[in-house]
């Protein structure tokens, strides 16, 4: 799955993503990004390296003051 956005101005940006519990399966900050389209792969994977199940699942991403959330959904 792979999510694109834009970043207004530089920013540290902080990804994480979440199962239907509420438990954060990865959590990924991406430091010092410049203003711009920028792109983040998630493969699939927590933060242990395990494979995730297929889901639905919700990424909330932090980028300076802004957060947004969005469902993803993981089919295998």
């Amino acid at each position: 799955t792979t999510l694109s956005f834009d970043l207004p101005a530089p920013a540290a940006v902080t990804l994480a993503i979440h199962d239907a519990r509420g438990r954060c399966l990865r959590r990924v900050t991406l430091a010092g990004l410049p203003a711009g389209h920028h792109q983040w792969t998630w493969d699939g994977r927590d933060d242990g390296g395990r494979r995730a199940a297929s889901g639905v699942y919700a990424l909330h991403l932090v980028a300076g003051t802004w957060q947004g959330q969005l469902k993803l959904t993981l089919l295998k």
